[in-house]
């Protein structure tokens, strides 16, 4: 895989007692794979975003050229 963009919004500091991320892909297409993921801190049994992201990639495996 290749990544061919990634973006990362940072909304808050990662101030907690634990860190979750849950990602998700979006579209998974012969090629080309959408994905996004979503970061929570959590503090005190209460959870909130704090950052999110979504990246696009390339898949590679079998192309002329590109060693595996």
């Amino acid at each position: 895989m290749l990544t061919t963009e990634f973006k990362i919004n940072f909304l808050e500091p990662a101030d907690g007692d634990r860190i979750r991320a849950l990602g998700t892909v979006m579209k998974a297409g012969r090629t080309l794979t959408f994905a996004q993921a979503e970061v929570f801190a959590e503090a005190d049994g209460h959870e909130r975003l704090i950052e999110y992201f979504t990246a696009t990639m390339m898949a590679v495996e079998g192309r002329a050229g590109i060693e595996d």
